[in-house]
């Protein structure tokens, strides 16, 4: 059911491809999604059996050259990714099939992707579901743990869960690739292509719920894998930005586990969030192949500093960071403006963790004169630094992407200081009688 047709240019590496809401239909089993991919120029796949990928001159985005169609059993270097069919086999790891290209005219051609729904609801007892717990409160219910409120109504009851939630599918279709790190370095080469998400919600509520499935390939590190492992994505859905940091904690003996973090924008409401979550799989090194099933949990800025406050071992719950480990002040001026973040807070899993998150409850400025999309103002304090870049100004809106963090984090937790990277965004209100404007920031460390 599409609802949505990107175009992409030559030097892009991902398309999401969404579905539209389905309040009380599901597909039935197995359904199929199909992804139309056009050129500027004729350039054909490969049939199946034949390697796979672009003819030799003509990769797509990702790969070198312009133009052409991005084929996802390609990599970044325009090499190979090998069989992107089936995976390591057996039944929790035999939902997704993606099947041979097929040419609708000489510029275009359709990739299908087939999710067996009945194999994806055998997983439902590993998946989160929204409930309501005994006061009517809406929320997470997360097997062998309970239910986790989020909303602060009550009242409410199951079938008021079934007459407000809605859902739609999404899938993510890259050239990301992550990386295995060890005591000897980091490389090899993981590769997540394509996501499918199952994003569910209440209506009148801003958290939301996702149940993923991931499917990829991999290129082993010094020919073995590590259990230290990690892979960013960071791509556009619609009206929203998302920035995802999967942070492995095992990779052999045939399974593959993670953490991850998030944090988005919506570009249109001008709000901001972030999320966390988990996922487990298996892989096979037979054909370098590995899938995964996930459940993320996503909310607004203000209600996860909340929460961080209040009910930190909630949000543990749900694997969200929720361990505040430093915190800094960010301060700028330029391109018309000046620009304050006094209290960033950087959130971990536990005490003398890496940081995974970070958090800002206040963004807040003033300007003299219209500023200029995209001009980067920079920002520093407290022994960070980063770029403040102007997306969009409006009469009442604005937002911003936060670009270029690095330096090193004043821990507050009693570990000694590290250096790190960050990226995320900002979002908010203008007051043009003042000629000021606030909101939130929020986004990822990255591994």
């Amino acid at each position: 059911y599409p609802d949505q047709r990107k175009k992409i240019s030559a030097g892009e590496a991902m398309l999401v491809y969404s579905a539209r809401s389905l309040p009380t239909l599901r597909p039935v089993a197995p359904f199929e999604i199909g992804l139309h991919v056009e050129s500027t120029r004729p350039s054909a796949p490969k049939e199946e059996g034949e390697g796979g990928g672009l003819p030799p001159g003509e990769q797509g985005p990702g790969g070198p050259g312009e133009g052409g169609i991005p084929d996802p059993r390609r990599g970044p270097d325009g090499g190979d990714r090998g069989p992107m069919a089936r995976g390591p086999g057996g039944p929790r790891m035999n939902i997704f099939d993606m099947g041979p290209p097929r040419e609708i005219r000489e510029t275009m051609w359709e990739f299908s992707y087939t999710i067996d729904i009945e194999s994806f609801d055998a997983e439902e007892g590993t998946f989160y579901t929204i409930g309501v717990d005994a006061a009517g409160r809406a929320g997470i219910r997360i097997p062998g743990v309970g239910l986790i409120p989020l909303s602060t109504g009550t009242g409410l009851s199951e079938s008021d869960i079934k007459d407000q939630q809605k859902s739609f599918w999404s899938l993510y279709v890259g050239d990301t690739a992550g990386i295995f790190s060890s005591l000897a370095g980091s490389g090899g080469q993981i590769f997540l292509s394509p996501m499918v998400r199952e994003v569910n919600r209440l209506s009148g509520e801003s958290w939301t719920l996702e149940n993923l499935y991931y499917s990829g390939t991999y290129v082993p590190f010094q020919e073995s894998t590590f259990d230290d492992w990690s892979l960013l994505l960071d791509y556009e859905e619609k009206e929203m930005r998302q920035f995802v940091a999967i942070q492995g904690s095992k990779w052999s003996q045939g399974a593959v586990a993670g953490n991850e973090t998030s944090a988005w924008v919506n570009w249109q409401d001008c709000i901001t969030g972030v999320g966390g979550g988990d996922l487990s799989g298996a892989y096979s090194p037979a054909n370098n192949a590995w899938q995964a099933t996930g459940r993320r949990v996503s909310m607004r800025t203000e209600n996860f500093l909340e929460m961080a406050s209040t009910r930190p071992d909630d949000l543990a719950k749900l694997n969200i960071p929720a361990i505040e480990v430093g915190r800094a002040a960010l301060t700028g001026s330029g391109n018309h403006l000046t620009v304050h973040l006094p209290e960033v807070a950087f959130f971990a899993y536990s005490t003398a963790a890496p940081p995974r998150l970070w958090a800002a409850g206040e963004v807040a400025g003033a300007f003299t004169d219209t500023p200029q999309i995209g001009t980067p103002v920079p920002l520093s304090g407290d022994g960070l630094q980063a770029d403040f870049v102007l997306q969009s100004w409006g009469a009442e809106k604005w937002n911003a992407s936060i670009d270029n963090g690095t330096g090193t984090l004043s821990r507050i937790d009693g570990t000694p200081n590290r250096a790190i990277r960050f990226q995320g965004a900002g979002a908010g209100d203008i007051d043009a009688g003042a000629k000021t404007f606030s909101g939130t920031g929020a986004g990822i460390v990255i591994p």
